[in-house]
């Protein structure tokens, strides 16, 4: 496959412009597609509140969030392939879904607790929606602190350390889950299984506000991602050739690392665990467009919120009135794509 051409402003103005056409048209695909004839309705000039409700503040606000998880998680990994300097690299690696997923489960297990009569635990359980990816979010903040401060070493980041940390606070946090399911009421564990797997619903999310929210926070982390383009172009080359270009290597790594974790984590909390996005689409992408993340990290972003749009219709669609959780679609899809991008890449 030959290189990708010189990056020019026509070149990123127009890769731009195309992926933001493809997110557009699959957020248009995620409204107008679903169980019911809603969308149709609307066409004909005949829907219904009740019509006009479902595609409001359900498809419209389940689409939004999709297309911020998908491009947190995306953008996030574009940003970790490169301080590792490892096209593998992926935004679970580093024990940041496990502790969302034990601080998740831990509030789906404990807020129905009949000991939590009053107080916060009744306050907690009356905001379920609100509070379950809260809880998500801080357990995903409680593995970025575990991971982080066991990897210090010197003011530099040990690549190989936080990957080895990472991986035992994964399997620690997932330890910590399975206790959880068993101990748990049977009633809860579809529950517990939908998060576990990846989920867009718009039950998760409540009110539109919340999606709005996660935008916000999304597009904040990202765009500060952005900003460190040109240092991670050059800490792509090496830390010494960095260093020569005047780089604050172990800065601009920890500040990067840190960003694209809050950005996982706030993806995470909203979406729950949703495989592939962040390691598959920045791999592929990296072939297509180039390295320079000037382009590559917007192009990651809607990349992947597009992705995960699209990967969540068949996710409604296939056996309806039953949903798949939107994970497990990308993960069928993902494992094959990406071992074939391997083999072509080994070729």
């Amino acid at each position: 496959m030959k290189p990708p051409p010189p990056l020019t402003r026509r070149r990123w103005a127009w890769t731009l412009a195309a992926l933001f056409a493809l997110a557009l048209g699959s957020a248009a695909l995620g409204v107008a597609l679903g169980p019911g004839e809603a969308f149709v309705r609307l066409l004909h000039g005949e829907a219904s509140p009740l019509d006009l409700r479902v595609l409001r503040d359900l498809r419209l606000v389940r689409v939004l969030a999709g297309l911020m998880a998908g491009g947190a998680l995306a953008c996030a990994g574009a940003v970790l392939q490169a301080i590792f300097r490892n096209p593998l690299a992926d935004p679970f690696v580093l024990g940041t879904s496990g502790g969302a997923a034990f601080g998740a489960v831990a509030g789906i297990v404990l807020l129905e607790d009949s000991t939590l009569a009053g107080g916060w635990g009744e306050w907690l359980r009356g905001m379920d929606l609100v509070s379950i990816p809260f809880l998500a979010f801080l357990g995903a903040l409680l593995a970025i602190g575990v991971v982080s401060t066991g990897a210090t070493g010197r003011g530099a980041l040990p690549t190989q350390s936080l990957l080895l940390i990472g991986v035992i606070a994964n399997y620690v946090f997932t330890a910590l889950v399975l206790f959880l399911t068993v101990m748990a009421d049977p009633k809860k564990l579809p529950r517990i299984e939908a998060w576990l797997l990846g989920d867009l619903s718009g039950g998760r999310f409540g009110l539109a506000g919340s999606a709005i929210a996660l935008a916000i926070c999304v597009g904040i982390c990202t765009a500060m991602c952005v900003v460190l383009s040109r240092d991670l172009d050059a800490l792509t080359l090496g830390d010494e050739q960095a260093a020569a270009l005047g780089v604050p290597v172990a800065r601009v790594r920890w500040t990067a690392f840190l960003l694209s974790s809050l950005a996982t984590a706030i993806a995470v909390s909203f979406s729950g665990i949703v495989g592939f996005v962040g390691l598959v689409l920045p791999h592929g992408l990296r072939r297509l467009v180039g390295a320079d993340h000037r382009l590559l990290l917007p192009a990651s972003f809607l990349g992947g919120g597009a992705l995960l749009v699209l990967a969540d219709v068949p996710a409604r669609m296939l056996f309806s009135p039953v949903e798949l959780p939107v994970g497990v679609v990308t993960a069928i899809f993902g494992g094959p794509l990406f071992y074939w991008i391997l083999r072509r890449r080994s070729a």
